[in-house]
């Protein structure tokens, strides 16, 4: 499961080649399950249209929230995180698999292991796969540009930008409703 975020560190069909011939038998864009993180919170904002949420798919806001801002907890909302989502749906698709999470930040490993434990995500930081590679001799192969993801999301692929969740979801809105009453953080 790779974050939005993979192209500052790597090429988009290198990557999957590496993966790949590292032994993963998918490659999953995270983006996929930011579709249902969409969905999740345009129910919410349907069912009470003068609510107001902080939404994060950042674990690090979420515990900073939680730890330092009590009185906002009440704000967060209830949905689930791109990468929760995702592992949720190689679960159903990939039954058997263990879904392994690969982005920048180390925070995810703290909501994977304490906050979803029962998905069994393992999780990897980009610098820990380059380690990986190196120490396994993966290298690019020419042959890599003919991969493709195994599951897709492209119009959620900018969460990694700022304000990218707020931005995917007015893309993607099919009815009249004001995000501007959710704080992205």
């Amino acid at each position: 499961m790779l974050a939005p975020s993979f192209p500052v560190m790597f090429s988009y069909s290198e990557i999957i080649g590496k993966l790949k011939r590292l032994g993963f038998e998918y490659v999953v864009e995270v983006s996929r399950g930011a579709i249902e993180t969409n969905k999740q919170l345009l129910e919410l904002l349907k069912a009470d249209p003068t609510a107001r949420f902080i939404t994060s798919p950042c674990p690090t806001i979420v515990r900073l929230i939680r730890n330092k801002y009590p009185h906002l907890v009440k704000y967060l909302s209830p949905i689930k995180s791109p990468m929760v989502n995702t592992a949720e749906l190689i679960k159903k698709e990939y039954p058997g698999y263990t879904p392994v999470f690969i982005g920048p930040c180390v925070n995810k490993k703290l909501e994977a292991s304490e906050d979803h434990p029962e998905l069994g995500i393992i999780v990897l930081t980009y610098k820990e796969l380059n380690e990986i590679f190196k120490t396994e001799k993966i290298k690019d192969d020419k042959n890599d540009y003919k991969q493709s993801f195994d599951m897709i999301g492209s119009n959620t692929r900018m969460y990694a930008i700022s304000g990218g969740l707020t931005q995917s979801i007015v893309t993607a809105v099919a009815f009249p409703v004001r995000v501007s009453k959710v704080l992205y953080l």
